[in-house]
Parts: structure tokens; C-alpha cells; sequence
């Protein structure tokens, strides 16, 4: 069964974090951009300025050069990864000595993150764990036990 539906359904849940941790600080500092605010004065209220802040901001020497040298170092990053990448992956469709040696040296970077986060998720304590499992089985309305622990395993139930 495939609906626009169930495609939509299975995005929600990353649509919703971006929205939340990325859309919604942006709109807060565009609306904080309206105002002249020093949280850190001694009476720190917002003070609408309207758009000066970012009439100064677009005019300022200072700001106009560092927007120039982000996009200048942009480009050049992006240009040189891409000829880099390019290189290595016409480099390692020939035959060469080593070439199963330095595939796995290209490869192992992509490796270490998930290994590093599954030892850290070994690395936590059984207190942390049984925490966890009294709180998600109390909050849960079924008594199945979604998670359990090591020392009775469960018998599959199909």
C-alpha cells in the first residue's frame, strides 16, 4: 500500500526537529534583529529600532568583508573537494597494489561514528538503563514490556 500518506507520515518526525531546531531560532533572531537589546545592561528590555539594526548591518565595512571572504572560502572548499573527490574516484577504479588497502583507509572514517556511539551506549550504566525502562514501561498502557533486561531474556511470542 503506498499512499503520498505513509511518505509524509515517515518524514514528520525529522520535518518537526528541523522545524523546531532550525526554522524557529531563525525566526527568533530575525525578530530580536527589530529591536536593541543588551541582555546584559542594566535595565535589559527590547527597544524597537525597526530596521536600522539591519540598514547598519548591510553598510558596515567590516560585515560586508567577512561575508566576502565566507564566500570566497566556500568556493574554493567546495571546488577542491570536488577535484579531490573526483581524483580518488577515478584513482580507485583502476587496478593498482594496495588498492584494497587504501579503499578500506578511504572507507574507515564512516565507520568510526557509529562504532563510537554504539560503545557509548554500551558505556552507560544498568542504573541509567533500569531508569529508563521503569519510566518508558510506567508511561506506557500496556504491560508487555517493551524493554527488558538482559538477565531475563524473553521468549519470542509468534
Amino acid at each position: 500500500m503506498r499512499s503520498p500518506v505513509t511518505g509524509w507520515l515517515f518524514l514528520a518526525p525529522t520535518i518537526t526537529v528541523l522545524a523546531i531546531f532550525g526554522f524557529l531560532p531563525f525566526l527568533y533572531v530575525a525578530f530580536v534583529g527589530f529591536f536593541d537589546w543588551n541582555p546584559f545592561a542594566a535595565n535589559p528590555g527590547l527597544v524597537f529600532a525597526g530596521v536600522n539594526n539591519y540598514r547598519r548591518l548591510v553598510f558596515d565595512d567590516l560585515f560586508l568583508r567577512s561575508i566576502g571572504l565566507t564566500l570566497q572560502f566556500t568556493f574554493w572548499v567546495v571546488l577542491s573537494e570536488l577535484v579531490i573527490g573526483y581524483l580518488l574516484a577515478q584513482l580507485f577504479m583502476r587496478d593498482f597494489p594496495l588498492k584494497g588497502l587504501f579503499r578500506t583507509i578511504h572507507t574507515l572514517p564512516l565507520l568510526v561514528a557509529p562504532i563510537a556511539v554504539g560503545a557509548s551506549w554500551k558505556l552507560l550504566p544498568r542504573r541509567v538503563w533500569a531508569r529508563f525502562r521503569t519510566t518508558w514501561n510506567a508511561g506506557s498502557a500496556s504491560t508487555t514490556g517493551w524493554v527488558r533486561s538482559r538477565t531475563r531474556p524473553s521468549s519470542p511470542r509468534w
